[in-house]
């Protein structure tokens, strides 16, 4: 088993409305972007608050808390979130929704999630990425 960094629950769990608690890493993380010693490194600093999407009808399947899965929603929601220039919004984004997704399936495989659940969930994330049109994001 691998053991990974430690995340912890933000607000309730709203499960009448569909709405699962968000979670912050309790420790600074450093993450390879693309393969382990790239030189493309990303520093998430500790108290980063994300959220693990699943939809509702599917929390039977895969809990929106499984902490094998919750570097992969952190890494994700982070590299999404990355411009060329922090301090400006409107800058353009250095990675596509593509590029979030295939790291989603690195961060489920560094803590060695159920392969079949993950290649499952990889499935979804990218059918979404593909098919949705965010204006901010880069194609």
């Amino acid at each position: 088993m691998t053991t990974g960094p430690e995340f912890e629950r933000v607000g309730h769990w709203r499960w009448w409305r569909g709405i699962p608690p968000d979670f912050r890493n309790v420790s600074d993380i450093a993450w390879d972007v693309g393969r382990k010693g790239s030189g493309d490194r990303v520093v998430i600093p500790a108290g980063t608050v994300f959220n693990s999407s699943v939809p509702w009808a599917l929390w039977w399947v895969q809990s929106p808390a499984h902490p094998r899965f919750l570097l992969a929603a952190l890494v994700h929601d982070v590299i999404l979130g990355l411009r060329a220039d922090a301090d400006n919004p409107a800058s353009p984004l250095l990675y596509t929704r593509e590029h979030a997704t295939a790291e989603w399936m690195s961060g489920a495989r560094a803590l060695d999630a159920p392969r079949l659940r993950a290649r499952l969930a990889f499935v979804a994330i990218a059918i979404y990425a593909a098919f949705a049109r965010h204006p901010a994001a880069p194609r």
